[in-house]
C-alpha cells in the first residue's frame, strides 16, 4: 500500500490546476499520480472540504499490555507446553480464541525463547 499524499503535495496540486499549469491529466504526470486522484482533490476542494489525508484506520490489536502477561505467565508456569497448548489455556482464561501464530509473534514480542528440555533416556538402573 502506498503511503497517503501529504496535505502540502495536495495544496500545490490544485494549485498548479488553477494557474493554468496543464489539464488534470498533466498535472497527474507531473507529480506521478493517477488523474482521477487529481480530480477527487479537486472535487474536495471545490466543496470546501479538508485536503488532508485520512487516517488509516485498522482493527485495534488483539494483545495489549495486560493480555501479553497474561501470555507471559502461561508461557512461564508450562516451559514444554506447545504454542497450541498456551492458545488453549489463554482461552480458557480470557474467553478469546487465538491461534497458535498469534502466541508465537507475543512470544517474539515479549523476547521469551520457548527452549524445551532435552529428553533424556532413563537409566538403565531405572
Amino acid at each position: 500500500m502506498t503511503r497517503a499524499v501529504s496535505k502540502e503535495v495536495r495544496e500545490k496540486i490544485i494549485r498548479s490546476y488553477e494557474l493554468g499549469v496543464g489539464t488534470i491529466d498533466e498535472i497527474a504526470i507531473i507529480f506521478e499520480i493517477h488523474p482521477r486522484t487529481v480530480a477527487k482533490y479537486l472535487q474536495i476542494y471545490r466543496d470546501g472540504g479538508d485536503l488532508s489525508p485520512k487516517p488509516h484506520t485498522g482493527r485495534p490489536p488483539i494483545l495489549t499490555k495486560d493480555k501479553l502477561a497474561i501470555i507471559k505467565s502461561i508461557v512461564m508456569s508450562n516451559k514444554d507446553g506447545t504454542l497450541q497448548n498456551y492458545a488453549d489455556a489463554f482461552k480458557e482464561i480470557t474467553g478469546i480464541e487465538v491461534t497458535y501464530v498469534t502466541i508465537h509473534y507475543a512470544c517474539e514480542k515479549l523476547n521469551i525463547r520457548r527452549k524445551k528440555r532435552v529428553s533424556t533416556l532413563k537409566n538403565k538402573i531405572d
